[in-house]
């Protein structure tokens, strides 16, 4: 019987749009509790083709919408600097990161070994 946290963290990524999940699951790879930067993941999301620009918004613009709105679903953990009311970084609770590297070798996104930890001998099939 699985947890309810993981019942409701697999809810939340039900819940997001294709590109939201996508960029969900470039998390799968990071450390427990390490610290993500906004900019850097919007430059990687970027980079894999995920943020693609629409009409009158920039790129930049709209990978910053896309980390917004996964601070806001739940599945990210704003870290907020002092008084400044926008995040710059953000970090996954352990049990969502969990979930996050299940949901990742479920759709063959990475593949992860029994710990946890990215496996170099099976190559990634991003859609």
């Amino acid at each position: 019987m699985k947890h309810p946290a993981v019942s409701d963290a697999r809810a939340m990524y039900e819940r997001l749009e294709p590109q939201l999940k996508l960029c969900f699951l470039c998390l799968s790879i990071f450390p427990e509790n390490e610290i993500m930067r906004k900019r850097s993941l919007v430059y990687w999301w970027t980079g894999e083709g995920f943020v693609v620009a629409s009409s009158g918004e920039e790129v930049e613009e709209i990978g910053e919408e896309y980390f917004k709105k996964l601070c806001e679903s739940g599945l990210l953990k704003p870290i907020y600097d002092g008084y400044i009311r926008s995040s710059h970084s953000c970090r996954l609770d352990p049990w969502i990161r969990w979930v996050a590297i299940d949901i990742a070798k479920e759709t063959m996104f990475f593949d992860f070994d029994f710990d946890g930890k990215l496996s170099s001998g099976s190559p990634c099939q991003c859609p």
